[in-house]
């Protein structure tokens, strides 16, 4: 993933849960995310945009 936001994006595949961390060192945790759309967001040209238009608000967001 090359982004200017996040460090590092991982996901449970027998949960579906997120652990996503910035490059600032805040970490968060997604709940139940897809196969294919934590792909297509690590895939994404720009990780922010596919984060705001595909994840905020339709996922269970938690700062850690």
């Amino acid at each position: 993933m090359d982004s200017t936001w996040i460090a590092n994006s991982t996901r449970d595949d027998s949960t579906g849960n997120v652990t996503l961390e910035t490059k600032s060192g805040n970490s968060y945790d997604i709940q139940g995310m897809s196969a294919d759309t934590h792909n297509e967001f690590v895939a994404a040209e720009s990780a922010g945009t596919y984060f705001n238009a595909n994840i905020r608000g339709q996922y269970e967001i938690t700062k850690r």
